[in-house]
C-alpha cells in the first residue's frame, strides 16, 4: 500500500513533466494555425441565423473575430522583427487600411490587413485545408438543422420563386459559401479529385440552386466541377492509350511538336495579355453597364434582370453617394428573407445593398484602394502564370468573375482563396529596421 501511494505522486510528476515538455515544443506557427481555425469557425457562424438569436451571441462572435485578428497582427510584428525588414507593399497596405478606417469607420479592411500580413509566412495550402474542413462541416450542419426545423429557414419571394436561406441570413450566402467550399476543394485536390466527389458535389449544387435560386454561383460551381471531371477523364484516357496504343501516342506527340508547339509562343502571349487586363476589363465592364443603366434604365432592364437588379442598386448608390477617395461610412441595408425583414419596418425600409465588388470596394474603401486591389489581383495572375500554377490561376479568374455579383473579393471568411494574394506583400523595396552587416564585419568586444 505504501509503495502504491508513493508511486502515485511519481506518476503525476512524470505526466506533468511530459505535458510541460510537449508545451515547450509548441511553436508560434502551430498556435497560429489553431487561431486561424477558431477565426474561420466564428466568422462562418456569423453568416448563419445563430447570432440573430441573441445580441450576446453576436457580440461574442465579433469579440472572437477581433481577438484572432489582433493575434494575427502580433504574428506579423514578430515576422517583421525576425526578418529585420518590412516591404513597401506592406507599408502601403497599412497606410491605406488606416486611412480607410479614419474616413469610413470600416474595420473590414484593417481586419483583412491583419489576417493577410499575419498569415503571410504560414503554409497557404495548410490554411486553406483548415478553412475547407471547418467550412464544409459547419455548412452541412447548418443546412441539416434548418431542414430539420432546429434553426429557422428564412425565405423570401422573387416573382414566382421562393428563395430559401437554409439556416443562413441570406439565400445568396448559402450557395455563395458553397461556391467558396468548391473553390477550396478545387485548389486542394487538383488532379486528385475523385469522380464520386464531383458527382456528389454537383447533386448538392442542383439542390441548392433549386432552394436558393443562386444562378451565377450555380453556373460557376458546375463549370469548376466540369473542369475537374474533364481533367480526370483526359488523364485516364491518356493512361489507357499509353498502355494500349504506344504507337498512337508517339504519333500524337509528333503532331503536337509539328503543329502546336510552334504556336505555343503566341498562345502564351495571349494568356499573359489576358492576365494583365482581366481585372481592369471586369471593373470597367460592370461600371460601364451601371452608367448605361443610369442613362437609360428602360433599355438596360433585361440586362439588369440577368444580374438580379444589381445594376439598379449600384446606379442608385452612385446617385446618392459621391465616389470617395478613402471610403465612406454607409449603412448597407438588405434582407435575407421574411424572417429578417420582420425585425424592421418594411414600409420604411430602403434597400440600398450593393453586391458587386467592383462598385462596393469603391464605396467602402475608396477609389485608391480599389485600384490597388485590382493591381494586386493582376500581379497574382501573372505570378501564378510564371510559376505555371494553372490551378491557382484558374481560381483567381473564377474569383474575379464571382466578384461581378458578390462583395467578397477581399473577405477571407467568405473567400479564403484571397490568401492567394499573399505574394503581393513581398513587392517593392524593403525598409531594413536594422543596419545590414557586411561580410567582413565583426563584433569586437568592449575593453
Amino acid at each position: 500500500m505504501t509503495a502504491n501511494r508513493k508511486s502515485q505522486p511519481q506518476k503525476a510528476k512524470v505526466l506533468y513533466n511530459l505535458l510541460l515538455k510537449r508545451i515547450k515544443h509548441i511553436t508560434i506557427e502551430q498556435v497560429i494555425y489553431l487561431i486561424f481555425g477558431i477565426y474561420v469557425f466564428a466568422t462562418m457562424l456569423d453568416y448563419t441565423v445563430i447570432p440573430e438569436f441573441s445580441p450576446l451571441i453576436d457580440k461574442f462572435f465579433k469579440l472572437v473575430k477581433y481577438s484572432c485578428c489582433l493575434i494575427f497582427l502580433g504574428k506579423a510584428c514578430i515576422d517583421i522583427k525576425r526578418s529585420g525588414k518590412i516591404s513597401l507593399s506592406i507599408m502601403i497596405f497599412a497606410t491605406l487600411s488606416f486611412l480607410s478606417f479614419i474616413f469610413s469607420h470600416n474595420r473590414n479592411l484593417f481586419l483583412f490587413f491583419c489576417a493577410l500580413t499575419g498569415l503571410r509566412k504560414m503554409n497557404t495550402t495548410r490554411l486553406i485545408k483548415i478553412a475547407y474542413y471547418i467550412s464544409i462541416t459547419l455548412f452541412l450542419l447548418t443546412i441539416s438543422l434548418s431542414l430539420l426545423g432546429a434553426i429557422p429557414n428564412w425565405t423570401f419571394a422573387r416573382a414566382a420563386i421562393t428563395r430559401n436561406a437554409l439556416g443562413f441570413i441570406f439565400a445568396t450566402d448559402c450557395i455563395g459559401i458553397y461556391l467558396s467550399i468548391i473553390l477550396m476543394y478545387f485548389y486542394l485536390k487538383r488532379s486528385d479529385a475523385k469522380i464520386f466527389d464531383i458527382i456528389l458535389f454537383e447533386v448538392l449544387n442542383i439542390f441548392l440552386y433549386k432552394a436558393t435560386d443562386g444562378r451565377l454561383s450555380f453556373i460557376l460551381i458546375t463549370i469548376l466541377l466540369a473542369i475537374l471531371a474533364m481533367d480526370k477523364f483526359l488523364r485516364l484516357a491518356y493512361t489507357r492509350l499509353k498502355n494500349q496504343h504506344a504507337s498512337t501516342i508517339a504519333h500524337l506527340k509528333q503532331q503536337i511538336q509539328q503543329k502546336i508547339i510552334p504556336k505555343k509562343h503566341h498562345l502564351q502571349t495571349a494568356i499573359k495579355v489576358i492576365c494583365y487586363i482581366l481585372p481592369a476589363i471586369l471593373f470597367i465592364a460592370f461600371n460601364t453597364l451601371t452608367v448605361a443603366y443610369m442613362h437609360d434604365p428602360h433599355s438596360m432592364r433585361k440586362i439588369d434582370r440577368l444580374f438580379s437588379s444589381r445594376l439598379r442598386y449600384t446606379a442608385q448608390a452612385y446617385e446618392n453617394y459621391q465616389i470617395p477617395i478613402f471610403g465612406k461610412d454607409i449603412v448597407w441595408q438588405g434582407w435575407g428573407g421574411y424572417g429578417y425583414a420582420d425585425e424592421v419596418n418594411v414600409d420604411n425600409f430602403e434597400y440600398n445593398f450593393v453586391d458587386s465588388s467592383y462598385a462596393r470596394l469603391i464605396f467602402d474603401f475608396g477609389i485608391i484602394y480599389t485600384l490597388v486591389i485590382l493591381a494586386a489581383y493582376t500581379y497574382c495572375l501573372t505570378y501564378y502564370l510564371k510559376k505555371k500554377d494553372y490551378w491557382s490561376l484558374t481560381i483567381i479568374i473564377f474569383i474575379l468573375i464571382w466578384s461581378f455579383i458578390e462583395p467578397f473579393m477581399i473577405n477571407i471568411t467568405r473567400n479564403p482563396l484571397a490568401l492567394l494574394l499573399i505574394p503581393t506583400l513581398e513587392l517593392g523595396p524593403n525598409l531594413y529596421l536594422q543596419k545590414k552587416k557586411g561580410k567582413n564585419s565583426r563584433n569586437t568586444p568592449m575593453l
